[in-house]
């Protein structure tokens, strides 16, 4: 099962990513940038590389901004 979440996990984001760049509605940016973050972050969580905890926090903050400009 965890073989199956490593493979799939990011195949769901990079779809998410693609589909907010074809179709540029805010709701589809917020959720790729949570999907991308929360991405870094599991990886974080299993490799403990300080660069993913990094960019997690950066697109963390991308999507705090997003929000807020919104």
């Amino acid at each position: 099962m965890k073989q199956k979440i490593d493979v799939m996990l990011p195949i769901v984001v990079l779809v998410l990513i693609v589909a907010s760049m074809i179709y540029p509605q805010p709701w589809l940016m917020i959720l790729s940038t949570a999907a991308l973050s929360g991405y870094l972050l599991y990886d974080w969580y299993k490799t403990r590389n300080k660069w993913m905890l990094i960019a997690a926090l950066a697109f963390v903050g991308m999507l705090v901004l997003r929000l807020w400009l919104n």
